[in-house]
């Protein structure tokens, strides 16, 4: 009797000691694998309204931001052209490795075409509004290419450099400001169209 006693109070201090390895390892592994963070503070705002209201709100947005990112790879093209064309003025083709008719045919034109793409009838408003407002620069290249001619190339690019350098306020001051009147203009635009929708009209 005392033996069975004794293996059985041995049992009983192997299932509490294997009980406590076991506890041991679950909370470690919980604290290596933490659970995921919720949501954010907005996106759990959005979930309170149904999504039909959320998607009409987040429709102009949308828009206007795909818009504005269309705006800044073509703004960012203009201007990188205009530093590589400046680049291979003062220092040459041979010390830049760049040649100036490889610029204005790969940057230059190519984003005064799409300028004049984003301009047609069948694009959507936002994209209009950004070829509108990109359309200066785009007509002054068209001018200079007119005037020109494709074989001076050395002289159009130095015309295209010096109206990039003198128009500095309009890519600074100017294109910022227009971008934050029509993200606005897309802010309040997508609150109507949620009211309407949360409205039943």
């Amino acid at each position: 009797l005392k033996r069975q006693r004794w293996q059985q109070q041995e049992r009983t201090r192997q299932q509490q000691s294997a009980l406590v390895q076991s506890s041991a390892t679950s909370g470690t592994a919980t604290r290596a694998n933490p659970r995921p963070p919720g949501p954010s503070l907005p996106v759990q705002l959005l979930m309170i309204f149904p999504s039909p209201i959320v998607q009409a709100f987040l429709w102009p947005v949308h828009n206007c931001l795909l818009s504005l990112w269309m705006a800044i790879i073509l703004v960012i093209s203009l201007v990188s052209g205009a530093w590589r064309c400046l680049q291979t003025l003062i220092w040459g083709a041979r010390r830049t490795g760049i040649a100036l008719r490889t610029v204005w045919q790969s940057e230059i034109q190519d984003a005064t075409q799409a300028i004049h793409s984003l301009c047609q009838p069948y694009q959507a408003i936002s994209c209009r509004l950004v070829g509108l407002v990109l359309l200066p620069i785009s007509t002054i290249v068209g001018i200079f290419r007119g005037i020109l001619g494709d074989s001076s190339v050395t002289l159009t690019s130095m015309g295209f450099t010096m109206v990039m350098m003198a128009t500095w306020w309009y890519w600074t001051i100017c294109l910022p400001w227009l971008a934050l009147c029509m993200l606005g203009a897309a802010l309040a635009s997508g609150t109507c169209f949620a009211l309407i929708e949360f409205a039943g009209v």
